[in-house]
């Protein structure tokens, strides 16, 4: 079976087990899914949930984003365009979508002077220092690579949490994750490219949403193209996980990736979000993305292939609903995840 399963969202303790709770994004969008992996998987494979409140402790600026942007620039020298595209481009996208909706909230937030609310000026005149974005998912990518950073309760005999709780983070305080999650973003702006990796790593995402799981591919990234890990795949989930996986193979293209390195295949659809998935400008559709299959079977068959290519070397860091792989346990008539 696999090494270990990383997640994102909130559990219950019940004794030696975890139960997810709805109240999760990833978990809720499908309930049904996410009970069945933790029911099948849990008792034998370790599972460590990395809970919201560890975001508590991290956030990222403006002025991180455009350090970011001046990496870009320098990159031309690379062969790699990203044309018009920036982080802070990807960022303010979000930002966008919160303006269009509550324009006066995002004022309030962002701490916008009163003579620039208006359309042209608000995302300009937010203060460089202050917190834009919350990087959950890449604090989920370090809590598989980087676990030392991590002060986690033990669930049973093999499995984690940390986050839980409203009244502590459960990240080291000595530690500067700030500052860790920024350098390794970075190290993958200036194109560090060194593969010879293990452990293998296979990525479960919704991308497009938010900057949020962009981040947390850039963090593997940086370690993948340092040689400490290998990226084995990736797997597109959500509620339109088509044009997620269409989203993960234009991050990777950018990122340095080539298509027959890392394999994107997608899963069955299924979410609550009201919002469709967006692809980014610029993005493959799936005729050009050169994905695994063009049907949502190809996301069952990913996992189980690379569960069998790589077994115990192999670790799951999962940022999306969990019905792709709930729907490799049911498919696993040979054992490959447990």
């Amino acid at each position: 079976g696999v090494s270990a399963i990383y997640l994102q969202g909130q559990v219950t303790a019940i004794g030696e087990r975890m139960k997810p709770s709805p109240e999760s994004i990833n978990f809720g969008d499908d309930l049904e899914s996410a009970n069945n992996v933790f029911t099948q998987l849990q008792q034998v494979v370790p599972f460590h949930v990395v809970g919201k409140y560890t975001t508590s402790a991290v956030h990222l600026t403006r002025t991180d984003f455009i350090s970011w942007d001046d990496e870009l620039a320098e990159m031309e020298s690379l062969g790699l365009s990203w044309e018009s595209m920036s982080m802070t481009g990807f960022m303010k996208n979000d930002l966008i979508v919160l303006h269009h909706q509550n324009p006066a909230l995002v004022y309030q937030m962002y701490q916008v002077p009163k003579r620039r609310q208006n359309e042209l000026e608000w995302f300009d005149a937010i203060p460089s220092e202050l917190p834009v974005a919350v990087p959950y998912a890449a604090l989920t990518v370090l809590r598989a690579l980087q676990p030392e950073i991590f002060e986690f309760d033990t669930i049973g005999t093999h499995s984690s949490v940390c986050g839980m709780t409203e009244d502590k983070d459960d990240i080291d305080p000595a530690l500067d994750v700030h500052e860790i999650i920024v350098t390794y973003v970075s190290k993958t702006m200036e194109k560090i490219v060194n593969y010879r990796g293990i452990p293998q790593v296979l990525l479960l995402t919704d991308i497009g949403y938010n900057i949020d799981d962009a981040l947390a591919l850039s963090c593997l990234a940086a370690y993948a193209q340092s040689g400490e890990v290998v990226l084995a795949g990736v797997v597109a989930c959500g509620k339109d996980a088509c044009t997620s996986a269409c989203n993960a193979r234009g991050w990777l293209r950018k990122l340095g990736f080539a298509d027959e390195d890392v394999p994107v295949a997608f899963g069955r659809s299924k979410g609550t979000r009201e919002t469709d998935v967006p692809l980014q400008p610029g993005f493959p559709i799936p005729s050009t993305a050169a994905l695994y299959s063009q049907t949502s079977e190809g996301g069952t068959e990913l996992i189980l292939k690379l569960c069998r290519d790589h077994q115990a070397a192999l670790n799951l860091v999962v940022l999306c609903p969990l019905t792709a792989l709930a729907d490799a346990v049911a498919a696993d008539q040979d054992g490959a995840l447990k």
